[in-house]
């Protein structure tokens, strides 16, 4: 799972009790978590950096996204 900030990802953090790697990879049994900083350039590098490292079955981005547009109200949820 691949999150910009530490504080999207502390729930997960916490509810699979993953270990810390680095300030940046939190590892369990079941997954790892990606803090991966804000942006798309930042995410595409650390995500990259991470998939090199070992395989993975999936990737998962989890985030919180803001727009103006008002065809996307608050509190909806967009793939």
């Amino acid at each position: 799972i691949t999150v910009a900030h530490l504080g999207e990802a502390q729930s997960i953090i916490d509810s699979y009790r993953l270990k810390s790697l680095s300030s940046q990879v939190f590892e369990g049994d079941a997954l790892t978590c990606l803090i991966t900083g804000e942006g798309p350039f930042e995410a595409a590098t650390a995500t990259a950096n991470e998939l090199g490292k070992k395989t993975y079955k999936k990737v998962i981005n989890l985030g919180i996204a803001g727009t103006l547009d008002p065809r996307y109200p608050v509190g909806s949820i967009h793939p």
